[in-house]
């Protein structure tokens, strides 16, 4: 049984409307042991004979069989297994891999050899076989001719394939190089068949077995010129283990194995894909956190949520008692209640300041209001303990205002009255609103403060006879240094000024915003007058020059005395409040409870929907954004597929050449895929590392959005499929042509 037989084999060109004849009627077997001479002329159709051997291009006439089995029916995937289990070729340009050392070339014949140490061994065994010992670590670019073909022989002989062919070996070697060549070849043809296509007979006549000539695409002769090696024998002569096909898991390592050769191959090449990468990956960073992409419906709820709260107001709009709310926590089994709780959905104030020398510096937060909540993780410093104490739970960009081992900012100004920090805690989700977090009291006096702010509730007025009164002072300032129940007034601007003296007294006058709860709010006015005659002039009292510095322009009090016109207006006007329970699902339980008492009760979680055609505006609004983050992503993907086009096509050779010795286009393509992701790594290194950028430097930290982990996982996820994607593009016309089309001389 012949390895090789050829039953009128015919081969057909079409270029360009014009049709030529390669071969036709070729009828030739070929076996082990036998090393074949074929000559010629240039372009009888030697060297397509050769082509059509190796299955590196197809035949149109005729059957060739392999071990009796014909071809003809063959796909490309099954020329691929042909090449990897029988063919080596050596070809005339050498078809090195010039990027490749001596030894990645040779030991890519050995990938199937899944021992490393038992492949790098074979190899060297190899090159030193071939006399190219001290060339092992040498590029193949830097090699001369005939260290070039050693080379290719070497990895011919490295596959240990049953068949050799040989494209004319020495057509560009001198002639000693040529001999030695042809030694080479002939010593491994005693156990394969090797065929070689040479222009001279006479450098091979001393070591051919047989000499076929062909002629204007024919065979002219078939001679025998030795029958020492010739065997003939009815068994297989490939072993069937040979035959058996490559399981996934060996061409995903293989694969995995070529493609790290291939990234480091290169370093230039690679280093201008990393950057590709790297470019391609922060662009799509930035688009992301630098636009918002929510596409909800829900505007912010009607409260702010607390887990367990329970925000009621009565059904007739009159205003809620203390005992009320005592008698409702008791039958209701809450926890607790707040009676004045609006801070509790304000997630802003009129001024907050932190101190920064000499003078405050605005926070530009808006900030909730807290009380009695613990944080989870370390803090720096403690809780607050006292009224004039808060607590801070910041984004991360403050961490240089406040300090991360202690405590720079020793204290911050809440609507103009001084407040003591004792403790922070940061954050990085940038999101979520800062809080204050305070005592009960202290809780209560920024009420009193968001009062007298927020609805210009109080002013003063001096009072002249008991009908002639006219405005003198709009505003009033807190302060923790003033003694209880006391006020100070300013002498030199407000007394001399207006020619007052120490015991004239301060009228009060209320003016107010009648508040609905939930249900609406009216605004109303109403004038009760109090007298104030514990007033000081004394400016020891005052040790904060920013309270010394504002007096001149209003009255500074004691907290107590706040607290106490702004709870006067609070208990004839304040028509809603929370009880807190467990958890929301014990509050719930206590809504139809609240209800059937004539409360109008809802949970702290309750949704405020926004109107249809609000909706449809704020809908569009964020598909007009997210369609701008798509397009983003469109355009990186087009800069990617463009700029790694041509990273892709400069292995188009380098592919070629490793079709042709076999390797598989799943194990190749596999490799190409691990090349473009090695790349992309570098890419999602950037990306980590400008998120830990933004997310650690304070200034960086409030320009951009805070995205969660899962969302980096799902732009990595995006990156890697985008990488896929463009490679599976660039990578899908380089095996569509043959082989031999796409090799450097791919001549007839």
């Amino acid at each position: 049984m012949s390895l090789i037989k050829l039953k009128d084999i015919g081969k057909i060109y079409v270029s360009e409307g014009n049709v030529s004849v390669g071969i036709r009627g070729v009828n030739l077997e070929f076996n082990i042991g036998e090393f074949v001479a074929i000559t010629g002329e240039s372009g009888s159709g030697k060297s397509t004979l050769l082509n059509v051997i190796s299955g590196m291009d197809t035949y149109e006439e005729g059957e060739m069989f392999v071990e009796n089995e014909p071809t003809s029916h063959y796909m490309q995937v099954d020329w691929e297994e042909y090449r990897e289990k029988y063919i080596s070729f050596i070809f005339q340009n050498y078809n090195i891999i010039d990027s490749f050392t001596v030894l990645q070339n040779v030991e890519l014949s050995l990938m199937s050899i899944e021992d490393s140490k038992e492949r790098r061994k074979k190899a060297l065994e190899l090159i030193e076989r071939v006399g190219l010992k001290s060339h092992i670590h040498h590029r193949g670019s830097k090699l001369s001719g005939g260290q070039k073909q050693r080379t290719v022989i070497a990895r011919a002989l490295a596959k240990d394939s049953p068949i050799i062919l040989a494209d004319e070996p020495t057509g560009n070697l001198d002639s000693k190089s040529s001999k030695e060549i042809i030694e080479l070849l002939h010593e491994v043809s005693k156990d394969k068949l090797v065929i070689v296509v040479t222009h001279n007979e006479e450098e091979v006549k001393d070591f051919a077995t047989r000499h076929i000539r062909i002629f204007d695409g024919k065979v002219d002769f078939d001679k025998k010129l030795s029958e020492d090696y010739y065997v003939d024998s009815e068994k297989p002569l490939v072993l069937a283990d040979n035959k058996k096909k490559s399981s996934l898991k060996s061409d995903i390592k293989n694969g995995i194995k070529l493609g790290r050769i291939i990234f480091t191959s290169k370093p230039k090449l690679s280093i201008y894909l990393c950057l590709l990468m790297i470019v391609g990956s922060i662009a799509l960073f930035f688009s992301t956190v630098g636009r918002f992409t929510g596409l909800s419906v829900i505007d912010e709820g009607v409260f702010n949520h607390i887990d367990g709260r329970v925000v009621i107001s009565k059904r007739d709009s009159s205003v809620i008692t203390d005992n009320e709310l005592e008698t409702l926590s008791k039958d209701t089994n809450a926890l607790g209640y707040m009676h004045y709780d609006y801070l509790l959905d304000e997630s802003y104030i009129l001024w907050v300041a932190r101190m920064e020398g000499d003078w405050p510096m605005d926070l530009f937060y808006e900030f909730d209001y807290r009380y009695g909540k613990t944080y989870e993780g370390s803090i720096l410093g403690r809780y607050p303990e006292k009224t004039n104490e808060v607590f801070l739970y910041l984004p991360i960009s403050e961490v240089k205002a406040f300090g991360d081992k202690e405590i720079i900012t020793k204290e911050i100004y809440i609507n103009q009255c001084k407040f003591d920090v004792v403790g922070v805690k940061y954050y990085y989700d940038n999101r979520i609103n800062p809080e204050i977090l305070l005592t009960k009291e202290g809780y209560e006096l920024c009420t009193a403060l968001a009062n007298l702010y927020f609805y210009n509730s109080i002013t003063f007025e001096q009072v002249s006879g008991e009908e002639n009164f006219y405005s003198m002072i709009n505003e009033l300032i807190v302060s923790f240094d003033i003694p209880k129940n006391m006020i100070y007034i300013d002498k030199k601007t407000h007394l001399n000024n207006n020619d007052l003296n120490e015991t004239a007294k301060i009228t009060y006058k209320k003016s107010y915003i009648i508040n609905e709860g939930f249900n609406g709010s009216e605004s109303k006015e109403y004038v009760e007058y109090f007298d104030y005659t514990y007033l000081t002039t004394d400016e020891s009292l005052i040790k904060d020059e920013f309270i010394k510095d504002a007096s001149k322009y209003s009255l500074v009090c004691s907290p107590n005395i706040l607290l106490e016109l702004s709870y006067n207006i609070f208990e004839t006007t304040y028509r809603q409040a929370s009880l807190f329970y467990e958890n929301d699902t014990e509050a719930e339980k206590a809504l139809s409870q609240l209800n059937e008492k004539g409360y109008t009760a809802l949970l702290s979680n309750t949704e405020n929907r926004i109107d249809g055609g609000a909706a449809l505006l704020f809908m569009i609004g964020n598909a007009f954004s997210f369609i701008g983050w798509i397009i983003t992503i469109i355009f990186i993907a087009v800069f990617i597929n463009l700029c790694s086009k041509k990273s892709i096509l400069a292995f188009k050779d380098d592919i070629a050449i490793m079709r042709s010795m076999g390797i598989q286009s799943k194990v190749i393509k596999i490799a190409t895929y691990v090349r473009m992701i090695i790349s992309s790594l570098f890419g999602i290194i950037a990306m980590i590392a400008s998120a830990i950028f933004i997310y650690v430097n304070p200034v960086a930290n409030m320009l951009f959005a805070y995205i969660p982990y899962s969302n980096y996982i799902l732009m990595i996820v995006g990156l890697m499929l985008l990488t896929i994607l463009v490679t599976r593009k660039q990578i899908k016309n380089l095996f569509t042509s043959s082989v031999r089309v796409t090799l450097k001389g791919g001549a007839n």
